[in-house]
């Protein structure tokens, strides 16, 4: 589920039979307290974003980061709006005895969602239809 909070105030993570949950670790707490099942599932963790070999300073964690070469550092310490590092769901398996998991969204050479650079990317294929 995408919308954790819909999820809960609609009961619909309630029905499942382990309910998963995308990108919201810090929500783990309240959704055990509120859900029959005794444990949660991470169904897609952790969207951080890199270039391969590209190594940008300083090293710190950076949500929606962009650079002027139109690239992103290869630390993985760069994380998209609707996400958090792969070390806070760590944290948090590590913490909740009721996580039972994660399944991690991994795109190894995608290049189907340029994000952070979505709207510069938007309008470089604009400019390229025109012609």
């Amino acid at each position: 589920m995408d919308r954790i909070k819909d999820g809960l105030d609609n009961n619909f993570a309630s029905v499942l039979d382990i309910p998963g949950f995308n990108y919201k670790p810090f929500w783990y707490g309240e959704a055990y307290k509120r859900l029959p099942q005794g444990m949660i599932l991470g169904s897609e963790t952790a969207s951080t974003v890199s270039s391969r070999g590209v190594y940008k300073f300083p090293v710190v964690p950076q949500k929606m980061k962009m650079y002027d070469d139109n690239q992103s550092s290869s630390y993985d310490l760069e994380y998209c709006n609707w996400s958090q590092i792969p070390d806070d769901e760590f944290m948090m398996q590590d913490s909740l005895k009721y996580v039972i998991g994660e399944f991690v969204w991994t795109g190894f050479d995608y290049l189907g969602e340029p994000t952070p650079y979505d709207e510069k990317m938007a309008v470089a294929q604009l400019l390229f239809w025109d012609y």
